[in-house]
Formats: C-alpha cells, sequence, structure tokens
C-alpha cells in the first residue's frame, strides 16, 4: 500500500493539489487549496487519469516489492466535485486538521461510491469545466438511463 500513496500523493502534489488525509486506502485531496487556481479542475482530472492509466504498473510494483504478495490487484475509484467550501481546524487540543466544510467533499464521495472500478465520476460542476480539454461520458447504471443519480445524502438546490 505505501508504493501505491506514495505513488498518489506524489502525482496529486505535481499538479498541485494538497493532500488533506488518508483515509485507510483513500486519499482526500484539495485543488486550488492554497491559492485559486482556474485550473483546478483540469489539474484534478489530469491527476486522476495519470493515477489509472499506472494502475496496472502499480499492482506489478506492489506484487514484487520486497516479496510482497497481494491477494487480488489493487482497484480505485475516483470522484470529483468542485465548488465553494469553508476551510476550517477541525479536532481537539492534541490534534487538528484542517479540511474543507460544507457539500463540496460530501459530493465528492459520493461521486467515488459511484464511480465504476478503476475509473472516475465527476459531478457538472467538473464536466463543465473541462468539457474543452476532455470528452465526458454520460455514466448511467441498469436502474436509470439518464445519467441523473441520486447522491444519499445531499438535498438537491
Amino acid at each position: 500500500m505505501l508504493v501505491y500513496q506514495t505513488f498518489v500523493g506524489e502525482v496529486l502534489v505535481s499538479l498541485g493539489g494538497h493532500i488533506a488525509q488518508y483515509l485507510g486506502d483513500g486519499i482526500l485531496t484539495y485543488f486550488g487549496f492554497h491559492e485559486s487556481d482556474p485550473d483546478a479542475a483540469q489539474h484534478a482530472v489530469e491527476a486522476g487519469l495519470e493515477i489509472i492509466a499506472a494502475l496496472p504498473a502499480l499492482n506489478l510494483e506492489e506484487r514484487t516489492n520486497k516479496g510482497l504478495k497481494l491477494s487480488k490487484p489493487l482497484r480505485i475509484r475516483l470522484g470529483l466535485h468542485s465548488g465553494s467550501v469553508v476551510i476550517g481546524a477541525m479536532g481537539g487540543r492534541n490534534r487538528t486538521e484542517t479540511l474543507a466544510l460544507g457539500d463540496v467533499p460530501n459530493i465528492a464521495a459520493r461521486m467515488e461510491a459511484l464511480s465504476p472500478v478503476d475509473g472516475m465520476a465527476v459531478t457538472p460542476s467538473i464536466k463543465d469545466s473541462v468539457s474543452h480539454k476532455f470528452v465526458c461520458e454520460l455514466f448511467v447504471t441498469d436502474d436509470q438511463k439518464d445519467g441523473k443519480h441520486k447522491v444519499k445524502g445531499i438535498k438537491k438546490k
């Protein structure tokens, strides 16, 4: 797992991402965190695509690194959303973290859950920001055909 986290962390940071938290096997990252970046959505998509493309090599490296034997290959899901957030220190006396608060990180997490395995799901806000550079496909499931997904815990505005 260390090979994966190291590689992914390097990709994210190289494209302007700020790693907010390592959450078990997940990584919460913000783009445009320290200063506004009009290309933050593009950088996030580029990072995601680079990580997805590198997954076969990462699986091979994880399997051969110091004799480690994975029971099954690493699989990933990526979820992206953009918008305004409030940044605040969370925690207590002994440990605090600076986190983005509001719907944006929650919706990104829901997109990750909806994402196909070894794929990336983005919201319309990301799609609209990157459509000049990337082709986005409508993601549909068997239970719906229009690409509109109900997102648990998020009220439609």
